[in-house]
């Protein structure tokens, strides 16, 4: 290789170092102006159904720009599966409210949303309920029969952990 063509090479470098962070601004210009952010919950803010947010654990999207997600909370509940849209937050399920085939929810959690906006969560660890924005109904609980026979037990992995399984 000859001086000349090292020289190239190096101005050719540092022209890339110079113009490179340039690059990257002009293209976060460009996703600020695509993407918009707004807080549906913070910790210490109220709940929908009384007391406060403490605390976040999980949460799931669908593309009509909802969000399902879970929180502990202080109040009369300890836990809460919650849907938001840009407009308000509204309340799926507490821990203490009634289950719809049993006595009470003991634990709500691990929420997942359908492109239909339904709400699939988990509840009393291990049993798995749908939300289709009217009831609340179970999908699958400890104890029910198993396909090909025998009974469910506590389930390991949540039905909402599979993706597309619930539709």
């Amino acid at each position: 290789m000859t001086k000349r063509t090292a020289l190239y090479c190096v101005v050719l470098v540092y022209a890339l170092i110079l113009v490179f962070p340039f690059s990257q601004v002009t293209v976060a210009e460009r996703a600020k102006k695509l993407a918009r952010h707004t807080v549906v919950a913070a910790s210490g803010t109220a709940a929908p159904a009384g007391g406060n947010f403490m605390s976040f654990f999980r949460a799931a999207a669908n593309m009509r720009n909802q969000i399902a997600f879970d929180a502990s909370l202080g109040g009369p509940s300890t836990t809460g599966v919650f849907v938001a849209d840009r407009r308000r937050t509204s309340t799926i399920a507490l821990g203490g409210n009634p289950d719809p085939s049993a006595a009470n929810f003991a634990i709500v959690n691990s929420p997942f949303i359908t492109s239909r906006g339904d709400v699939v969560f988990n509840a009393n660890f291990g049993d798995t309920f749908s939300h289709d924005g009217r009831s609340i109904a179970p999908l699958v609980r400890n104890g029910d029969p198993a396909p090909g026979g025998g009974t469910l037990g506590r389930l390991t992995v949540p039905a909402t952990a599979v993706p597309r399984a619930v539709a």
